[in-house]
């Protein structure tokens, strides 16, 4: 058994991260790549693709991740998903798809509010990745077996308002619970505990997406310490919804040994306030990025 460890990629690639566990399953936060990643003359990309390409383990001669998680759909957290992802079922992967390095997703996890009727501006990438997770929904729905098979897997992560819930309780995670169980494997050393999207924050017509985001705590243990460091995910969550997490947790949940700032870190990670009334908290912002 090896032991667990996360790659953060460069900061060019956006917030993204791949996640191994100690027993090889793979986790994927996000996706943020280029076309001109795999150009080696640019120097401030990284080939993303070709590094999953050769870590990921294979079904025969088929990439697959254990578990892709969108924290939410804007376009730097999702680009170039359908170039690099495979989307439809498993059974119709081709060797065209195997030749271009297309990944099977055995597992999909994301928001509630990517159905929301108040998410009209996707990008092509996000409209692709919602197009696949209706389609596992449809399965899901259907009852069939197949539903439970690798490539077709769905987990809900939030709650909301909506009809296109009904139904799906039992893979639907809400805010305040922990999930150890990923890729239909339970997992005795890794969990994720679920801090947020708040349901507000999923219904809000007027509300920006990034307050909805995925908010993750993970958790690594060994087997002589059941929690060995904690890591905290946040897409692009904002002051005010980590001042909430805050709010709503326990001591235990809110403790980390490596916390990458949400949003890039930008300023609305620091402060809800504008940029420019805040003069105490700017100058703190001119000294981290000097």
């Amino acid at each position: 058994m090896n032991d667990a460890s996360i790659t953060y990629f460069p900061v060019s690639n956006g917030d993204m991260y791949h996640i191994r566990l100690n027993d090889d399953t793979d986790i994927i936060i996000d996706c943020n790549m280029t076309d001109d990643a795999s150009d080696d003359s640019v120097a401030d990309r990284y080939d993303v693709h070709g590094h999953l390409l050769r870590v990921l383990k294979k079904d025969g001669a088929n990439p697959h991740v254990g578990a892709f998680v969108l924290s939410h759909a804007d376009q730097d957290h999702c680009r170039q998903f359908s170039a690099v992802f495979y989307v439809g079922e498993p059974k119709d992967y081709t060797a065209d798809d195997r030749k271009s390095g297309k990944i099977i997703i055995d597992e999909l996890w994301f928001t509630p509010r990517l159905f929301s009727s108040v998410e009209e501006d996707l990008c092509e990438d996000a409209e692709a990745f919602q197009k696949e997770a209706k389609r596992r929904i449809r399965l899901y729905r259907s009852g069939r077996a197949s539903r439970n098979e690798a490539g077709n897997r769905v987990r809900i992560i939030g709650y909301a308002d909506s009809a296109d819930l009904h139904g799906l309780s039992d893979i639907i995670s809400v805010p305040g619970e922990t999930v150890s169980v990923v890729n239909g494997k339970s997992h005795s050393g890794f969990s994720f505990f679920i801090h947020a999207p708040f349901k507000d924050d999923v219904d809000s017509a007027d509300g920006e997406r990034n307050a909805a985001s995925l908010v993750l705590r993970a958790s690594f243990g060994t087997q002589n310490t059941p929690e060995a460091a904690a890591v905290f995910f946040g897409g692009d969550a904002g002051c005010t919804v980590w001042e909430a997490i805050v709010k709503r947790s326990r001591n235990e949940t809110l403790t980390w040994d490596i916390f990458t700032a949400p949003h890039h870190c930008s300023w609305s990670f620091f402060s809800a306030l504008p940029y420019k009334e805040n003069v105490s908290r700017r100058a703190i912002m001119t000294h981290l990025e000097g």
